[in-house]
């Protein structure tokens, strides 16, 4: 069955955290068998990163212990990405304002004009 070793890894992880997400500190309940149509509880397991996409931390194995992964509920998960997209996107717009005023040029808009 596809998926088994990244359920089996999320429920390790869990399992080692005491069942409780590494952000709320809120209980997380375990992955349902799949089916066709399901719904997938707030409360999930998942694995999250612990660092962003451009962090070397994330792209070079740890070799002090430090974790890559941690046990999160999804809803925890799902916002931590929010976040950070969102602050990628503010600061390539600030690079694009930047470098439209260093040319002399006024920044055009991002977002469509009422």
């Amino acid at each position: 069955m596809p998926g088994n070793k990244l359920v089996r890894r999320r429920n390790e992880e869990a399992t080692r955290q005491g069942w409780k997400c590494h952000w709320c500190k809120g209980p997380m309940t375990p992955v349902p068998p799949f089916e066709k149509g399901i719904v997938y509880l707030p409360t999930m397991v998942t694995l999250d990163h612990m660092f962003h996409k451009g962090d070397q931390r994330r792209k070079n194995p740890p070799s002090n212990g430090e974790r890559r992964y941690v046990a999160a509920c999804r809803l925890c998960n799902e916002e931590r990405g929010k976040v950070h997209e969102k602050l990628m996107w503010m600061k390539k717009r600030t690079r694009l304002e930047a470098r439209a005023l260093q040319f002399g040029r006024q920044p055009l808009p991002l977002e469509p004009v009422s």
